[in-house]
């Protein structure tokens, strides 16, 4: 964890495996409460990412890089819960499949977990999972680079972000079990996205 600095600014990272499972702990320090196990100070001279980065590659000894979701100090939105005023990183590690100091949960089970528990979480993640869905579709890329998959032939200029956009109709079919169950079976079968499939 970060040192606490002067002017500091509260983060948190969520790791996902490769299977989109959020990796969780929980301690005496939460109170026995499942939160992520990466979250920190840093200061206003520091640099966020590499601040994160740094602690993920401390417990699991890689190099994995990592992408600010949300921070309010550059974000215009205003729909979300108090714990989005501060910066959330999110990571994808697709070695990491299970650990002694810590447990994977799917979506799913946050969400039904979430229903039946919620006390069972700290006060950020009870905030942040049911919003979690809204950023979901973003984990299966985050390790790719602007020349991979749909950036991949097309420039700055001529690319097209707009069809991308998610609205609502389009966020319960990428939910849905036939699409969990279609996006299994193309990572099993996906060769490196530098490398024709």
């Amino acid at each position: 964890m970060a040192n606490t600095q002067h002017n500091s600014t509260v983060y948190h990272t969520l790791l996902f495996n490769s299977r989109n499972h959020l990796l969780l702990t929980r301690t005496a320090e939460t109170e026995n409460q499942w939160d992520p196990p990466f979250s920190g100070n840093v200061s206003e001279d520091e640099n966020l990412e590499k601040i994160s980065e740094a602690e993920l590659k401390e417990f699991t000894g890689r190099a994995i890089s990592t992408t600010i979701i949300f921070d309010a100090n550059t974000s215009n939105e205003t729909d979300h819960p108090s714990s989005f005023r501060h910066p959330i990183l999110f990571a994808l590690d697709e070695v990491l499949d299970q650990t002694p100091l810590a447990t994977f949960y799917s979506l799913e089970e946050l969400y039904a977990l979430m229903g039946k528990n919620p006390e069972t979480f700290t006060p950020f993640l009870r905030e942040i999972i049911p919003h979690l869905h809204t950023y979901a579709i973003r984990i299966p890329y985050l390790n790719q680079k602007e020349t991979n998959y749909i950036y991949r032939f097309r420039t700055e200029k001529n690319r097209n972000k707009e069809i991308y956009h998610m609205d609502s109709k389009a966020e319960a079919l990428y939910q849905s079990s036939l699409c969990q169950a279609i996006k299994l079976v193309k990572r099993q079968k996906e060769r490196s996205p530098d490398l024709p499939a």
